[in-house]
């Protein structure tokens, strides 16, 4: 089936635009119509310099992938596309170099996130919160998994979603809500680990949305809505969101054209 096509015409393949790097527009893509239609051995992400069927300057993430997986892999891709665009290396040198990201990351990542454990189980004594003192210390120094960035002086963390319904909140999903008031720290927002990267990137915006909107509540502004009315607020923030994706995403397809398949070894 591959081999009988010399092009073909992207449809439904986008997902999410989710940011920009090192002038690399970063989209999630659906992995799997990738790998069933395009090619087969397409995984984790891709650029345009190793596959010819992904557009100039655009960084592909996989669906598929979990969130753990996502700054990695966006950093692997845009460090592979400039050894191979810019230093004439092979895809297997410019792959090979890429992956040396990794064994530097994670280890500066744990170490960041004992921190952040540790801090967890100060907050717990100090503020007496009493479902995180019931948790084993060695668990709660395991939590957190990869500190993500920033947003309004919080701090984003990737926690072991796993621990968190086991030990401290049966019904926790995706991303800290108002049911986690008083167990998650004040200036920490928290990511399930078991999360796709793409629901990632909308239960983050959710959160995002419930913060900006909460702020509202605590300055006291005539008119402002109830936490709960923020939440329902937040929820609908992230389905517009949800669509305006869909519709970027029909209408980045729309004006592409049709595209190679294959991969290549050296940028041409």
């Amino acid at each position: 089936m591959f081999a009988t096509r010399k092009t073909l015409k992207l449809t439904d393949v986008y997902l999410a635009r989710i940011g920009r790097r090192n002038n690399q527009h970063v989209w999630i893509v659906d992995g799997n119509l990738i790998a069933r239609d395009i090619y087969p051995e397409w995984i984790f992400g891709g650029n345009d310099m190793r596959y010819r069927f992904n557009p100039a300057n655009e960084v592909w993430i996989d669906s598929r992938i979990g969130v753990e997986e996502l700054e990695t892999t966006i950093r692997h891709e845009v460090l592979e596309r400039r050894l191979m665009k810019f230093s004439g290396l092979t895809y297997n040198k410019a792959h090979d170099r890429a992956l040396a990201i990794e064994p530097v990351l994670r280890p500066r990542w744990e170490r960041q996130c004992r921190t952040a454990g540790a801090r967890l189980i100060a907050h717990a004594h100090m503020n007496r919160v009493s479902k995180l003192l019931a948790v084993p210390t060695e668990k709660l120094l395991r939590l957190y998994r990869q500190p993500v960035g920033a947003f309004m002086g919080c701090r984003i963390w990737i926690v072991d979603g796993t621990i968190v319904r086991q030990e401290i909140a049966p019904n926790y999903g995706s991303a800290d809500s108002l049911g986690m008031r008083g167990i998650v720290p004040t200036g920490e927002f928290w990511l399930d680990s078991s999360m796709s990267a793409l629901e990632a990137y909308f239960a983050l915006y959710r959160r995002k949305a419930l913060h900006r909107l909460s702020l509202v509540v605590s300055e006291g502004t005539v008119n402002a809505p109830t936490l709960e009315g923020c939440y329902d607020q937040a929820l609908a923030m992230e389905v517009a969101e949800r669509k305006r994706q869909f519709q970027i995403s029909r209408r980045h397809e729309e004006r592409l054209k049709p595209v190679q398949y294959g991969a290549r070894n050296r940028a041409s």
